[in-house]
């Protein structure tokens, strides 16, 4: 039987002066392992004040690796300091500060990010089931109470004192480049092992409140998540469940934004993944006036038509609201009108409230040609979302092909590499005959249900790949260059590539961004007098799918320099793999073949999760990280009020950069 094991810290109470002493984390703490003992069945640590020195906390963290069987389920939380070391050689490392930690009048003994992700990594060797809770604050003006007063840790910028903090770094994985952590599980993607709720972004204040029920002080991210945690009654996500708490913690502290990032989309202390089907939710209403937290960057397109259900629907199974119509289509938001309203919709407020998409404009759906042999139909619902049914080859993009039971084959014969057949088959293939998915044996509504997902996988890249601004000039892309780099095995040298280069397999790339006009965006600077933007690179993969690269899933980080770098440090490097499906069976072997990486600039942050495919990884090696996990717990999305863009009238609020080459072997 699979075990639930819980470490619980909790430092209201620091040995370092110049550490101010803190109210509720102590109160966290124990609130917290009461609930994980009693509600879900959890043996529990815990490490309050004095208790919690790093050599404690590091000893109870390695007695769990050390007791750990497969599949066990791991809660490490954290209530307490949160800081940074600064080291000219790596940068900012982001830290937890234990009791017994000072600063420039004794040691530092700070837990750094990399020895928890290096502890996290560990710990997924035998489980991926791992949760870290961190109600921590960081340096530059963290705050843990509502009357405001400073409670952040500065920053630690002495010389050396990173040398001794390698816990759980038993090998020469951060000095000889994080890529070389050996992978842990095959198919296991670094999202994947792990799910993160932390309290609050760097930018942004870390609150405590009063306890109504009891008196006790708690920060707000503990008293909340304590309350949902306790009221749950049935299985829930944990995306699901921080929806709502990010709301509920915004509303009495509009400036503190939770963070939830990994594999959001568990069962919460489960193992199920409990994925919502892609919707938009609104974020203002007024009348029949509506507003949308997508917009073209999502696939949003003015005319296409959307369901609208009540706030906690997961799929559109629920009582319908009411439809609306999209009217304009923004960078990251759109506006739209409901069309038909049921039980009196517009007499109350939507807001919350979800809108699942139920047909787009013709003109943007794949054109499928099903075989009239072939035992599979395109479902209604999906036909008239990604999908067009057409009649004749020389209308559609793809056709899905009936392959009969064949005891020997022909150069005539459709995909004659599949050989004999004992069963019958479905093949979606291109205008030349070569598969675009694996042929399926057909096996009635489960082999259906695959190649319609194999289908709108297909629809989506090609979405994407056809996706661009509709005025070049006012791009946002007209103000910044992109330059593709390649490494290739075993060399230490980058090279640029230009336009269509051959890579070999194996290879590392890297993306150097150059902004060429400082002004585009005068309003939104950051302090160094650059335009704050965001950028999201998706690698349009060889077998047809959407992988998120960068700057990966539950991150939110904005680009406030003249230049940004991605790939070229060990922690988010990305890695050219041949997808393990190719070659198709039945295709030649795999020798070279052309792959996109389309990077997406905005002015606003925007999810752009709708584009990863369940089941598709990113771009890069299982066994290379992305960053500190500390570091990316302050980094989060969030779906804000925002006001909506006009693609036409917004000059640069977005706009779409392509690096095209071509993956050879050897």
């Amino acid at each position: 039987m699979n075990r639930r094991k819980a470490l619980v810290v909790g430092i209201d109470t620091y040995a370092c002066a110049r550490l101010h002493n803190l109210k509720g984390c102590r109160n966290d703490a124990l609130r917290m392992a009461e609930l994980l003992s009693h509600r879900f069945d959890f043996e529990v640590a815990r490490l309050l004040d004095g208790e919690a020195s790093r050599e404690n906390i590091l000893t109870a963290m390695a007695d769990l690796l050390d007791d750990l069987r497969p599949d066990d389920e791991v809660v490490f939380f954290f209530s307490g300091h949160g800081s940074r070391i600064l080291s000219r050689r790596v940068g900012a490392i982001e830290t937890l500060v234990p009791c017994d930690s000072f600063r420039a009048n004794g040691p530092n003994r700070d837990i750094t990010d990399r020895e928890i992700f290096g502890w996290v990594m560990q710990l997924s060797r035998s489980t991926e089931r791992v949760t870290l809770i961190i109600d921590a604050c960081r340096a530059g003006g963290i705050v843990r109470d509502l009357e405001a007063v400073p409670r952040g840790v500065e920053p630690d910028s002495r010389g050396g004192i990173l040398e001794d903090k390698i816990a759980f770094l038993d090998h020469q994985g951060f000095r000889g480049g994080l890529e070389m952590y050996p992978p842990v599980r095959p198919g296991v993607e670094l999202d994947d092992r792990y799910v993160l709720v932390a309290a609050c972004e760097s930018d942004e204040f870390c609150r405590e409140t009063t306890d109504p029920k009891t008196g006790l002080k708690h920060g707000l991210l503990s008293l909340y998540l304590s309350r949902a945690l306790q009221s749950l009654h049935e299985p829930v996500s944990w995306f699901e469940l921080c929806r709502e708490l990010r709301s509920a913690i915004q509303t009495e502290h509009a400036r503190q934004t939770l963070h939830l990032e990994g594999a959001v989309y568990r069962e919460i202390f489960g193992v199920r993944e409990l994925r919502p089907q892609p919707h938009a939710t609104v974020i203002h209403h007024q009348g029949r006036e509506l507003q949308l937290d997508a917009g073209a960057a999502h696939g949003l397109e003015s005319g296409s038509a959307w369901r609208l259900f009540p706030v906690k629907a997961s799929e559109p199974r629920a009582q319908i609201l009411g439809r609306l119509t999209v009217t304009r289509v923004g960078a990251s938001t759109s506006e739209a009108r409901l069309t038909e309203q049921r039980n009196e919709t517009t007499s109350k407020s939507l807001v919350g409230c979800r809108a699942f998409e139920e047909r787009r404009p013709l003109d943007s759906r794949l054109r499928v040609l099903v075989d009239p042999q072939s035992p599979y139909t395109l479902p209604q619902e999906n036909a008239d979302l990604w999908l067009q049914p057409v009649e004749s080859a020389a209308e559609a993009d793809l056709v899905v092909r009936h392959l009969p039971p064949r005891s020997s084959t022909s150069s005539h014969d459709p995909l004659p590499g599949l050989g004999p057949l004992e069963k019958a088959h479905v093949a979606i293939v291109d205008s030349t005959g070569l598969s675009k998915a694996p042929a399926r044996p057909w096996q009635s509504s489960r082999t259906a249900r695959t190649v319609t997902r194999d289908l709108q996988t297909l629809a989506r890249h090609r979405f994407l790949a056809r996706l661009d601004h509709p005025n070049p000039q006012r791009s946002l892309a007209s103000r910044v260059k992109a330059q593709l780099l390649a490494k290739p095995p075993g060399s230490q040298t980058w090279g640029e590539l230009i336009d269509g280069d051959t890579v070999p397999l194996g290879s590392f790339l890297g993306l150097h961004l150059l902004r060429t006009d400082p002004a585009s965006n005068p309003e939104n600077h950051s302090p160094a007098g650059w335009p704050t933007l965001y950028a999201a690179v998706f690698d349009l993969g060889l077998a047809g799918a959407v992988s998120f690269v960068y700057p990966g899933r539950g991150r939110r980080i904005p680009w406030q320099s003249e230049t940004l770098k991605i790939g070229f440090r060990a922690d988010d490097a990305m890695r050219l793999d041949l997808p393990p499906e190719l070659p198709f069976p039945g295709e030649p072997p795999f020798r070279e073949q052309e792959e996109t990486l389309v990077i997406l600039l905005t002015t606003q942050w925007t999810d752009f999760n709708v584009w990863q495919q369940p089941g598709v990884g990113p771009v890069r090696s299982s066994g290379s990280p992305v960053r500190g996990i500390l570091q990316r717990a302050l980094n989060r999305p969030v779906q804000r009020d925002e006001p909506s863009i006009d693609l036409l009238a917004e000059q640069a609020s977005w706009g779409v950069l392509r690096c095209r080459f071509r993956v050879v072997v050897g």
